[in-house]
């Protein structure tokens, strides 16, 4: 009889290893979505994004704030870009953002009203531009 209560007794202990053991891996994995800070848009734009309607047409945005324009992998210009609340005295009144792009050449500026950057890991890339044209590029 007291084979079996030892038995029993090493049983319920394993048991409860097992159970805090599974407890620990859903609460730690559900408190680090819950923490962890989302990544920044000025990260998440960085790479070659590809015009959804013209996959002919492509942007790389660099660390060093590059924007480069491609047309069929031929180069067609390379202006500064940034990631902002405001452009030129505009702002929003939502969490969206700015993207800013200042044209090497002569050094004007267009504002670009950001939708998402690779939001939920979707790599899309939505915008609107001045004109109040939906771009959407893909990663």
């Amino acid at each position: 009889m007291e084979n079996m209560k030892t038995k029993n007794i090493i049983i319920a202990f394993l048991m409860l290893i097992l159970v805090s053991i599974i407890t620990y891996g859903f609460v730690s994995k559900k408190a680090f979505s819950y923490f962890a800070s989302p990544s920044e848009p000025s990260t998440e734009i960085l790479g070659i994004w590809y015009l959804e309607s013209d996959s002919n047409v492509k942007l790389e945005f660099t660390i060093n704030n590059q924007m480069k324009t491609y047309v069929d992998n031929v180069i067609e210009s390379i202006d500064y870009y940034s990631i902002s609340n405001s452009c030129n005295g505009q702002t929003i009144s939502d969490d969206r953002l700015f993207l800013k792009v200042t044209d090497s050449e002569d050094s004007s500026t267009y504002c670009n009203i950001i939708n998402g950057i690779n939001e939920d890991d979707s790599n899309i890339l939505s915008m609107i531009s001045e004109s109040g044209q939906i771009l959407v590029y893909i990663r």
